[in-house]
């Protein structure tokens, strides 16, 4: 779904007032619709389009308690924008002594509204009451408790709906200022313990709203209609349609009173009072009992129902895009437009029906905010917003409901899911309690294997020379006590993991798409502007999966790696197995011990965290499969960090990867469910498309996110991630690559065919819409891993999943043949498109070339069959109906909905002679006497004395072809070839000259007697040939002749022909002759003719027939090429790694073989770049271009070869380092 997206201006805080002049004109039409208008507000603050640059200008933050000795949640993690953080302050705020923020900007600014988020722990911590002030004197603002300060908003009664959990504000400043100051005068403070007498706050984000206009639609003194009765039913006792009431021009049953909010009730005995608590005292006082006899015995009113009826023209209409705004309620709330659901708080007890109880138990009444489309449902006339509100129970204490602000607002605004999408009962939203064990029944084949997993039992004591045996072992310590040290990659590796330990997923491994989209994409998660997007991650993991993963972990009940080896500084963890005195995990959560002792009985394996980070990372993957190798790197990321920390083995790591992903698998595969992933996918697609251009980068997102020059590359990303599939080989943060992780069990295992699940091929319907099921399972069987690793269960025929590589399966270099079949490109080689007709190549293709002509052989009565392929495309034929007809070929090019149809036209070639014989044969325009097509051998007797060598000249019966090879001497030869007009045949003619006795002009007869003369009796000479059967390209190929014949060494000549190259003569020499055909004979196999011609006037005559031989041509290798770095080198020898490196690689020529094609560059075994030979004077280059260059190792060069030249490898003595 395409929307449109309002674009900031070039400088978004420049002298503007609160509404420009263009969004005021729109403005005028919306109070011209409106029944009541008072002043206008700011653009809303959580929507598409509203800018949250601002925040950008903040330099610094202060505060009178920074907590600065813990930077991890000092007064800094406030202004960093980052949910997965929190400032914590160690006191209790009150009006008498606050607690102050102040941010100083690097220049002043209009900041129209702002954003609080809460923090991860708990409630009773969150800030309840503030105040925002400002201004532009920095003296003032080195007093933050002094006077001069301007307030521009006051907030009192707030309540956040949850952990890491946005409010949205406007503020009434109407001119830029340089500081701003958030006095914080209450928390919470409901738990009754310890966390009421402390502060914390994720972020404060400061924002401008100039994006659009907004009016106020209902304020605090809005009166409402309510029905409060308890008994009457407002849609009548319509079971069918229990929400007509909410409907424009709707019967309204019972006696509905008139009266401005806020609306509530607290019992108080056997009545009921206005002070429903602190900060929510009610304006209006609703009924409360529906009977009361006793404080025990007693009943609520289930239900109060409320309706706001207001007018609007079509100007008006036609300009509102949707509503803003806040709701209170105790306890739950559903808010409707016209009848249709628009927003819905119902909690976790449902509510079914109009006078039915429903929603959460609330200590206070919660606020919410409220932010809905509203085109297509806003209409010109009257229109109407309705809420119904529902006690939770018959008894429950209080109830409360206040809207205190809604606006109308030209921008565009975010469309969440609907209330039935979110509440459908999905197939795939239960599984068994065996769904993960039954996945990962291979951890019973390997743990009895010493070499894998220990004994659930405690490991050795690390003193003297103990070692650790199990890899499962001995990878989790080496990565955990990798990760401690005083460097700064080490301390950012542990904060990392400790966030993951104790943050949401969704946010934390946001870090993973760069510092350019991370926080473009970030921004959009908190403000509202993603909100299906949010919820698919929110809620594709849901209670029954976790259940799963507990019913699994209780199956296996392996012991945690601090359990079983204890810490490095002696002891175990609270109820640890681990009998040492020093053990082997370093302490390196944040938390210290602590953090262990509660995880230390719990089951390890598998990881539920790693569980959820993959369910995360692999459902954004989904929806953002172009940047799926960097999503996944930092979803692998985040599973390793429970090695970093010590709290789990990589097999609990590999398992919980595999529990991850068969859970996407089993949401992609639930049709219903598929959509809104689909709907998700195109959210996140034009809301990061629309950012990305605002904050002046490309709308290509996967663009956008490489303007970060440290993105790690596709290359990068997929070679760490399938480290991590495995553990076979493993990178600790010190930056030492280990090649002593999990060993392959089975090699026999290696190279069997993976079992791909249909699920787990409907992951790739993201990336691959267009693509069928066996297409999709094609992708991942060629891009998976080697089997016979732990965990793989392909041999025992169950589904492979431990092998499934979706993060390069996602992104692979795909082609669909006309045949239906899949090939995933090789990125070190680059494959051309080929057409095939009947099974042979069609060698003139060229892609934008669209229509062609093919000539069938004559008598041609079948349609051929062509075959396409075109790399990265899906292509389709549709074959021609007769051998004269035309086949198509569609090629779509993958991820693309642009076609292009080919055209191959067919033609049947007429009836050709195959006759290969002369009409015609003359000497100096002479016909040659007693000339028959049929006698091939002619002798020409030349008058005494003739010294000029005579020309012959022929002409091919049946519109043959001729080549004449003309006599170099006046007793030489000349040899006629003839062609028939189809090509199939050849013949020879060959005319014998010879001198009249008494002068041979100067001739030569050849070598031997010939039979010393012609009595009349005559012997066939027999001719015997012979040739190497195969020479390489640019070497010349001899031929061997030795002509024999009975009691007479033969004399004469001997013309050897070959098709294509002119015919080559020779002298015999006692019977012999040997013939050296040019080196540039093409690759391939060739056929030889060899015709003795006799001397003149002997007794030796020909045989009947020619001789023939084959002999083969292979390609020839390449010279080795001279490659020299020409940027990013240490030295001569030595590439530099880390940056952009340039190779020149120069081939030279083969003879007449031009090395053309591609050269790869490599280092190690893996392919870093690639680029076309070019001709540069005598030479061939290839500039090899690594815009980063990451791998350490030997460089080599690989040349794809040619028609004539091998593909080879070749060492360069180059090293990268």
């Amino acid at each position: 779904m395409q929307r449109t997206l309002s674009r900031p201006t070039a400088n978004r805080w420049a002298s503007f007032g609160r509404v420009s002049a263009s969004a005021a004109a729109a403005l005028g039409l919306l109070f011209s619709g409106l029944v009541a208008a008072p002043a206008a507000q700011a653009a809303p603050l959580a929507i598409r389009g509203d800018s949250a640059d601002v925040q950008g200008l903040v330099t610094s933050a202060t505060s009178n308690v920074p907590n600065a000795t813990k930077p991890s949640e000092d007064i800094n993690k406030l202004m960093d924008s980052d949910p997965s953080t929190k400032w914590f302050a160690g006191s209790k705020p009150s009006a008498e002594s606050p607690i102050y923020a102040v941010y100083t900007l690097s220049e002043a600014a209009l900041v129209t509204g702002y954003t609080m988020v809460s923090g991860n722990d708990e409630s009773a911590r969150d800030p309840k009451a503030w105040t925002v002030l400002a201004t532009n004197s920095a003296s003032v603002a080195g007093e933050p408790l002094g006077t001069g300060w301007t307030v521009i908003d006051s907030r009192s009664g707030q309540t956040f709906s949850g952990r890491t959990s946005p409010l949205n504000f406007t503020t009434s400043a109407s001119i830029s200022y340089k500081y701003f100051q958030l006095r914080i005068t209450a928390n919470r403070a409901d738990s009754g313990g310890s966390n009421d007498n402390v502060m914390q706050l994720s972020d404060w984000k400061l924002r401008s709203g100039v994006a659009g206009f907004s009016s106020s639609l209902i304020t605090a003194d809005t009166e409402w209609s309510y029905l409060e009765d308890g008994t009457v039913d407002p849609a009548g006792g319509d079971t069918a349609d229990r929400t007509k009431w909410t409907k424009v021009g709707a019967t309204l049953p019972g006696t509905w009173k008139t009266a401005k909010g806020s609306f509530g009730a607290k019992r108080s005995g056997g009545s009921a009072t206005v002070n429903v608590g602190s900060g929510y005292q009610a304006n209006t006082l609703l009924k409360y009992f529906l009977n009361y006899a006793s404080d025990s015995d007693y009943t609520t009113v289930p239900a109060y129902f409320f309706r706001y009826q207001f007018e609007l023209d079509s100007a008006a209409v036609a300009s509102i895009n949707g509503l803003y705004g806040t709701i209170v309620h105790d306890d739950a709330a559903t808010v409707y437009l016209n009848g249709k659901n628009v927003a819905d708080f119902p909690g976790t007890n449902v509510v079914t029906s109009n006078l039915g109880y429903g929603g959460n138990n609330n200590t206070d009444p919660a606020t919410e905010q409220l932010l809905f489309p509203t085109k297509g449902i806003l209409q010109s006339g009257t229109n109407v917003l309705s809420v119904e509100l529902h006690n939770v129970n018959a008894t429950s204490s209080d109830v409360y409901f206040a809207m205190p602000s809604l606006a109308a607002t030209s921008d565009t605004v975010a469309e969440p899911f609907t209330s039935a999408q979110t509440s459908y009962n999905y197939s795939s939203n239960t599984v068994s309690a065996d769904f993960f064990t039954d996945l990962l029944y291979g951890f019973d084949d390997i743990k009895n294997t010493p070499s894998i997993i220990a004994k659930n039992e405690s490991g050795p004591d690390r003193n003297g020379s103990n070692t650790l045996t199990a890899a499962n072992d001995r990878v989790v310590v080496e990565t955990n006590n990798a990760a401690v040290g005083s460097e700064s990659a080490k301390v950012a590796k542990r904060e990392q993991a400790y966030k993951d330990s104790v943050n949401d997923s969704k946010y934390t491994m946001v870090d993973g798409l760069g510092s350019v989209l991370g926080p473009i994409y970030l921004e959009a998660l908190n403000a509202g502007e993603l909100p299906k997007t949010k919820w698919v991650l929110s809620n594709t993991e849901n209670n029954s999966y976790e259940a799963a993963n507990n019913s699994a972990k209780g199956h296996w009940s392996y012991q945690r790696p601090m359990n079983r080896l204890g810490f490095s500084t002696g002891g175990t963890c609270s109820g640890g197995a681990f009998t040492g005195t020093t053990g082997w995990i370093q302490v390196t959560s944040q938390g210290g011990t602590g953090d262990y002792n509660g995880l230390c009985r719990q089951g390890s394996f598998p990881s539920g965290h790693t569980l959820h980070g993959y369910t995360n990372g692999t459902t954004l993957a989904t929806l953002l499969p172009e940047l799926s190798p960097q999503i996944m790197l930092r979803a692998s990321e985040y599973g390793n960090n429970r090695l970093v920390l010590g709290f789990h083995y990589p097999m609990d790591v590999m398992a919980g990867r595999i529990n991850g992903q068969a859970v996407v698998a089993n949401r992609w595969s639930d049709t219903k469910f598929r959509e809104l992933l689909q709907e998700a996918s195109q959210e996140v697609h034009d809301v990061l498309s629309a950012k990305c251009v605002s904050a002046g980068y490309s709308a290509d997102i996967e663009k956008c996110a490489e303007a970060d020059s440290s993105l790690p590359s596709d290359e990068e990303s997929l070679n760490t991630y399938e480290d991590r599939l495995t553990y076979s080989a493993y990178t600790t943060i010190d930056g030492v690559r280990h090649s002593d992780g999990f060993p392959q069990l089975d090699k026999s295992a290696s190279d069997l065919a993976p079992i791909v699940p249909d699920s787990a091929a409907d992951v790739l319907l993201g990336a691959f819409p267009d693509l069928t099921l066996a297409q999709r399972k094609s992708i991942l069987s060629q891009t998976a891993v080697k089997g016979g690793y732990a965990l793989d269960q392909t041999k025992a025929g169950k589904a492979s999943w431990q092998r499934l590589n979706f993060a390069a399966a996602m992104v692979a270099d795909v082609s669909v043949a006309s045949d239906g079949n899949v090939v995933v490109e090789d990125s070190a080689s680059a494959s051309q498109p080929e057409v095939k007709v009947d099974g042979t190549v069609f060698s003139g293709f060229v892609e934008g070339t669209t229509q062609y002509t093919v000539t069938l052989p004559a008598g041609s009565t079948q349609a051929p069959e062509v075959y396409a392929y075109i790399p990265g495309a899906v292509v389709t034929v549709t074959q021609a109906a007769s051998a004269t007809g035309a086949a198509t070929i569609t090629v779509k090019p993958i991820g693309s909905t642009t076609t292009t149809t080919y055209t191959v036209n067919f033609q049947v070639a007429p009836q050709l002679s195959s006759k290969a014989e002369l009409s015609v044969l003359q000497v100096d325009g002479v016909a040659v006497a007693g000339f028959s097509s049929s006698n091939r051998q002619y002798s020409v007797e030349l008058p005494a004395g003739t010294t000029a060598v005579p020309a012959v000249t022929a002409t091919a019966a049946e519109n043959g072809t001729v080549a004449i090879t003309q006599a170099t001497s006046v007793t030489g030869a000349a040899v006629v070839t003839v062609t028939s007009e189809d090509g199939t045949a050849t013949s020879q003619y060959v005319v014998q000259f010879s001198v009249k006795a008494g002068d041979n002009g100067g001739g030569d007869n050849g070598g031997g007697n010939n039979g010393g003369g012609n009595n009349g009796e005559t012997v066939v000479a027999a001719v015997t040939v012979t040739a190497t059967p195969t020479v390489t390209y640019n070497r010349a190929a001899t031929v061997n002749v030795n002509v024999t014949a009975k009691d007479v060494v033969p004399s004469g000549r001997i013309v050897v022909t070959t098709p294509g190259v002119n015919p080559v003569l020779a002298t015999l020499r006692d019977g012999k002759a040997t013939v050296t055909l040019p080196k540039s004979l093409a690759v391939g196999k060739h056929s030889v003719t060899v015709q003795y011609v006799p001397a003149v006037g002997g007794k030796v005559v020909a045989p009947a027939s020619a001789s023939v031989l084959t002999f083969t041509v292979t390609k020839a290798k390449a010279a080795k090429p001279a490659v020299k770095i020409t940027k990013g080198k240490r030295n001569a020898k030595t590439a530099h790694v880390g940056r952009k490196v340039v190779f020149r690689v120069t081939l030279k020529s083969v003879g007449a073989a031009a090395p053309t094609g591609k050269v790869t560059v490599q280092v190690g075994k893996k392919s870093v770049g690639k680029a076309k030979l070019k001709r540069s004077g005598k030479s061939y280059v290839a500039k090899v271009t690594i815009k980063k260059l990451k791998k350490k190792g030997k460089i080599s060069v690989i040349y794809s070869g040619n028609k004539s030249l091998s593909k080879a490898k070749y060492a360069t003595g180059l090293r990268a380092r």
